[in-house]
Order: structure tokens, then sequence, then C-alpha cells
């Protein structure tokens, strides 16, 4: 296998399934002569092989032309070059051994799945199988029943979650050079691939398939803290290791077909990759993920935030759910999922019984080698069909072709998707070359990808007349919100630092809006807190807002609102304030993090860039002067030493700054310095009023500040000095710094 064979990221098992006739005679579609193989004259079209005559035909809607045709499936769903044609050599055995590891994963997949559909579709009782572990029988209630061990249901899950990773928009995000890479992880994968001293994102892709066709699913059981054990265990990348274990443990598998005999599923280029559920440019939360395998059978990961389908603990999936929606544009609308509803259940099991509507264990423990798994066929409903090939359809708009087995259902599809007034479906742009800078867009540039244009929809309009249907384009909703923006302008060192952040000149509009409302919620928060009494109260709520912000909020967006903050302190005004953008002229501790960032982590700098430049701000104000501790006749107020305190520890803990060499030194240095304390506190004896570990953090950034400029951080001379004094005298200064005066 080389690097330029043409692959199918859509296994043919599965195409297969949606062909209409095998081929009988060589009077069929010949090749394009795109392949690579393919040493014919322009005018001549190579033979077909037996292999491709015998897979057949299916049916597609052309997207580029905007027509039905008839298709070998051999040339559906793939691509030359998967792995792209500049895969350094030294990297060919590893890509020989994954494709060998995905053939076996798909062989023992395709047996499942076949077995699936073959006892599905011919409602067989019990089925006997080469592997003995996949049987269908009835239920009492009529549904049919498929019974899957352990291992196979990991198996299959491991396979989907591929079918999700291993595609054309995924290839797209990797096989870019590093220097051209903008996906929204940028910084995170630079740091990265620079820790693991790797040169090309396509080899971060082939470790993370390699991690996931490695993994035992059962010893990486909790997504919330596995991750980076998994990640470091295959040498991966964190956040896609998160994503793949939030996938195998936070859904449930349900499968699923139409009521109707005469609707079935489209299958779309990138079926795989979609989900349902909310999606705002801060954040998406998939509710549903889906993988075609059949025109009538569908499989479905459902979120378990949305219940198991038996009565639950109501108060920790409501709190769970609001906890998600509040990461949203619209927190209200992002608590409801469009397939909520849909009559489908977890899958019973040979370890747990139902009762009073809730599952308990059963006395006699099954060890989990043993487990064993019920799963039903779920008959939907007409309308939960039309709204699963609705979000195909509408993610579908700038790919190639959609592929479909019989003429009517692909109408009632289209019907159904062109007629529907549902919010946030035909949300498009007149076409995709008016997306322009000056616009404030919904969704972000990475998103414009997959929004219908007019031109699209226009086209699926024309198809199903050419079916015979009489329904037209209803309902578009335009992409834009207000267009009456007045948009500060960003000087030429500001807009390298959105850009650096992972920000863009079409992206800007949007972080600016969004960082205007963080400043609105950061202001209705401090009124809250001028309400409670409590300072206990009040340091709750203000560190919530810290970690909220840095936890969910990208830094572009984090470094905009501290702006916006700089222009609101130096307001007269103290209640609600309309930004004008005066705050992006006024420098602050948040540049030099925002252009360091590369060696800290995310969450740990977007909480650090609040703090320091809040710090910044209050320093500013009260005029803070430093003092030489060892001095005994320096007489110093007790209030303006203990504010002092409170300013030099405002940040934390310089372990905890974000930069992993300096938190490993930090650690190291702990222990140590305990003897040298005696020492340090006769030096500095203000500071005896100190805790101890409070003086054993000074005594730290003492050390540390000193050893800074030997540290490998890969950065310019005068950056690394730039951040020396943020760190030192900002953020963890070495002294304490009484608050003399007001000024």
């Amino acid at each position: 296998m080389t690097a330029t064979e043409y692959q199918h990221y859509v296994p043919r098992f599965l195409l297969r399934n949606y062909r209409f006739n095998k081929l009988q005679n060589k009077n069929a579609p010949r090749r394009k002569g795109k392949h690579k193989s393919s040493h014919h004259a322009a005018d001549e079209s190579p033979p077909v092989p037996d292999r491709e005559l015998r897979d057949g035909l299916v049916r597609e809607i052309d997207l580029a032309k905007g027509k039905l045709v008839e298709t070998l499936l051999s040339e559906t769903f793939g691509m030359d070059a998967m792995y792209s044609s500049d895969v350094p050599q030294d990297h060919t055995r590893t890509l020989n051994d994954i494709e060998t590891r995905l053939s076996k994963l798909e062989g023992k997949a395709s047996e499942i799945i076949a077995s699936v559909k073959r006892d599905f579709d011919s409602g067989k009782h019990v089925t006997s199988l080469k592997r003995l572990v996949w049987r269908t029988n009835r239920d009492p209630l009529g549904s049919t029943l498929l019974i899957s061990s352990m291992q196979d249901k990991n198996l299959l899950r491991k396979f989907l979650f591929i079918m999700h990773y291993r595609n054309k928009t995924f290839h797209s995000r990797f096989s870019k050079s590093l220097a051209s890479y903008d996906a929204d992880d940028r910084s995170s994968m630079i740091k990265f691939m620079t820790e693991q001293r790797l040169q090309h994102p396509i080899e971060v892709w082939f470790r993370n398939i390699a991690a996931i066709l490695d993994a035992d699913i059962e010893k990486f059981s909790d997504y919330l803290h596995d991750a980076p054990r998994l990640a470091a265990t295959f040498h991966a990348y964190p956040p896609d290791m998160s994503w793949f274990l939030k996938n195998m443990h936070a859904y449930y598998l349900v499968f699923v077909k139409p009521q109707s005999p005469r609707l079935q599923f489209v299958l779309t280029e990138n079926a795989y990759s979609v989900f349902e559920g909310p999606s705002s440019p801060q954040a998406w939360t998939d509710y549903h993920l889906f993988s075609p395998i059949a025109p009538s059978i569908l499989i479905i990961s459902r979120s378990t935030i949305l219940g198991s389908g038996y009565l639950e603990d109501g108060k920790l999936l409501s709190d769970l759910r609001n906890t998600m929606a509040l990461q949203h544009r619209d927190p209200v609308a992002a608590l409801h999922s469009l397939l909520e509803d849909m009559p489908v259940q977890i899958a019973k099991n040979n370890y747990s019984q139902i009762v009073n509507g809730k599952p308990e264990a059963l006395p006699t423990k099954v060890g989990r080698d043993k487990h064993v798994f019920y799963f039903s066929l779920f008959k939907i409903s007409d309308h939960h069909v039309g709204l699963i090939n609705s979000i195909f359809l509408d993610n579908a708009a700038h790919t190639s072709k959609i592929i479909y087995r019989e003429p009517d259902a692909l109408q009632a599809a289209l019907d159904f998707y062109l007629e529907s007034d549902l919010k946030g479906f035909k949300a498009a742009a007149p076409s995709r070359e008016r997306v322009t800078e000056d616009t404030l867009l919904i969704k972000e540039r990475y998103q414009i990808d997959r929004v219908p244009t007019l031109k699209y929809l226009k086209m699926l309009e024309t198809v199903t007349k050419d079916l015979g249907s009489q329904v037209s384009l209803r309902h578009v909703t335009p992409l834009y919100m207000d267009p009456v923006v007045v948009l500060p302008p960003l000087r030429r060192e500001m807009k390298r630092l959105h850009r650096l952040l992972g920000g863009s000149d079409l992206g800007y509009p949007y972080d600016w809006n969004q960082s205007k409302r963080l400043a609105d919620l950061w202001i209705k928060i401090d009124v809250l807190k001028g309400k409670v009494e409590s300072s206990k109260q009040n340091k709750a709520i203000r560190e919530a807002r810290g970690r909220f912000i840095s936890e969910h909020i990208p830094l572009r967006r984090i470094w905009l609102l501290l702006k916006n903050l700089k222009e609101l302190s130096r307001s007269d005004s103290s209640s609600f304030h309309s930004f004008t953008g005066m705050g992006l002229g006024l420098d602050g501790v948040e540049d030099t993090l925002a252009d360091a960032h590369e060696v800290f982590e995310v969450k740990l700098l977007g909480r650090l860039m609040q703090a320091a430049s809040q710090l910044e701000d209050v320093r500013e104000r009260s005029g803070y002067v430093a003092v030489v501790q060892s001095s005994e006749d320096e007489k110093m107020n007790a209030k303006a030493f203990w504010e002092g305190v409170q300013v030099a520890f405002a940040c934390g803990y310089i372990e905890d700054c974000g930069i992993s060499s300096i938190r490993e030194q930090a650690l190291n240095l702990r222990s140590p310095l305990m003897s040298y304390l005696p020492r340090f506190l006769s030096m500095y004896r203000l500071n005896q009023a100190l805790k101890t570990e409070q003086n054993i953090e000074l005594m730290t950034r003492i050390v540390v500040a000193k050893s800074f400029a030997s540290l490998d951080l890969r950065m310019s001379k005068a950056l690394r000095g730039h951040l020396h004094r943020a760190l030192f005298q900002t953020c963890y200064p070495t002294e304490i710094t009484p608050q003399l005066a007001s000024r």
C-alpha cells in the first residue's frame, strides 16, 4: 500500500448496501482516468476490473452538476492519496501497519454489520454466525433483539469512531503543513508537535489512529480523567484522545429504522462526521452522532446526557444539561435536542434488571468479560427520519455527492428538508464568495464550509422536481446577523496577537461581539457580588466566573474581553457600558502572555491572563510601591502589608502558571527549600507573618526567576525578557509590595 493509492473513507462493504444493480456486462460506466496508475490516453478509458463490475452501481446526486446519475460503487466516497503524496518516506512502514490493522478491524466490523442487516431484514428468530457472538431473537413485545458480547460491542464502537475520525474532513485538517495548519487548536497542536519532535500534522493523525486501534477501552473507562493517561501511553494528541474516550463512554448505541417502508436514509459524504445538537462558535454539544449502515438501518450514538430511556436522577441530568447549555450563545435553545423524543432505550444486559423503571444490579455478579447486551431495532416516525435526513442534507452543501437507494425515498427526504420550517436549518449564505470580512457572521470561518448556499438549496429543489415533486424551497434563513455593527479597528500589533491566538480577519467581528457579551456578563456578576455580604461567597463567585471563562472561552476572546475590561476600568461610569474598543489601544500584561501562548497550557493561560490583567489594573489605580524587606527601620502599615500579600498571591502559585518546565522545577524545589526557610526569614523579617507555604512559594519564585533564562522555552530573547517581567513583576512577584497610598 502506498500513500497515493485510491482509498475509500466509507468502506466498500457498507457502500454495497446502497447499490441497486450488479453490472452484468462490460457496457458499464468507464473510469475517468483519474487514478495515477492509468497509462491510457486522454480519450481512452481503462478497462473496468472484474471486482468493480461485481460491486455494481450506486445512485447519486452529483452536486457539481446538480444531476441524478449512476456511478460505479468502486469510485464512490474515496480519494487518491488519503495520507497525501508528501508523506515522509520514513513513515511508510507506520502507514502500512496502520492500514493493515484498519483492514482487520474493518473485516471484523463487516461481519457484525452484515449479520445485523441480514437478520433485521429477514426477521429470523435465531442466527448462527461464524463468530458465534451476535444473534437475533424476538423480545416479548415483538421487536427484534440483537445480542452482543462486551468485546464485540467495544469493537463496533471503535470502528464507528474510526469512521468519524478517518475521513475527508480530517484529511483536510491534518494534510496541511504546520505553517498552514489553521484549525481552532493550532496553538495546542504546535505545542504538542514541538514536545513530540514531529514535523508534519499528518504524523499526529497517524499516532492518534494507532492509539485508537491499540487502546483497550475498558482500561480507560473514565473519559473525564483518563485521556491524559491514554495520550501519554501512546504518545498521542490529548484533545483527540479525550474526544475518543468521550465517544466510547458518554454515548450509547441504538439501532433504528424507518417505521414507513417507503422511507430510507440518504448517505452523504460527511454523514459520519455530522452531529445533532446546538453549535455555537465557542462550543458545540453533540447529542446524537450518526453511522448509516444501510438505506433502512442507522446506528445512532446517543448522549447519556439525554437519559437512557429509563427513570433516572432527573436533577443530575438537568444540572449536566444546564452546565452544557451555558456554553452556548442561546442557552435556552441549547437545552433541547431535535431527536430527544425518539422512542429508543439503552441496550439491556445480563448483569442488571429493571425494577420500578430503574436499572438495578443483579444479586449474582457477572464478570465484565461475560457481559452480554441486548439491542432492539427501534422503528422511528416519518418525522424523525425526515429530521435525520435534513441534518445530513444541511451539512452536505460543500461535498461532492449524495448517495441514495430508491428515488421515491430520496424525493421524500428532499421534500421534508425543503419545506421544513424548523429553526436552524437552511441558514444560507447567498454564496461562499459573499462571506466577507466586514460581515458579522453567526458561524465562524471553520463552519462556513458546511453552510448551505442558496445555489445548493435551489439545486436540491430542481432535483426533487426532476423526481416528480411539486414542493418548493421555503423558510430560508439569512446567515447574517444585524449588519449594522461598528467594529473598532485593530492596529497592526493587536491584529497580530488576535491571529496568533487563532483568530482571523473573517472571525474578528464575531469575536469582538462575543467579547462585548462576555464583558456585559462580567459586569452583571460584579453587581451580583456586590449584593453578597459573605467574603467567602464573593470569592467563590469570582473563582467560578474565572474558571468558566478559562475552560470554555477561546483565548482570543478572553484577550478581547480583558481589553474591554481595561476600557471599563478607565470609564467614569460604574453602570453598564457601551464598549467602543478604546481598550484595544491599551497595552497590558495580557499582550505578553498572548504573545508567549505557545509555551502555556491553554486553560491555565486563560486563568492567568484574567488574574494578571485585573491585577495590573488594580496596581495602576492603587499605587503599589516596592520596599526593601530586609530593612528593619521601614515602617509599614499593617493593612497595607496584608493587602500587598493578597496582591502577591492573587495569581496563585507559580507551579500552576501553565508552563510545564516551570511546574516541574517548582515542584522539585519544595522539599529542598524547606531547609533554607530559617535563613530566608532572617533576611526578610516582614515575611515571618506569612504562612510557611507562602514563604516557600516566594523562595521558589526567586529561584525560578533566576534560572528563567536557561529554560528551554523556544522563543526570542526579547519575548523571553518581556515574559520574565510579566511573570515575576506582575503575576508572581518575589517581594511583598505594600499599598502605601491611593492615587
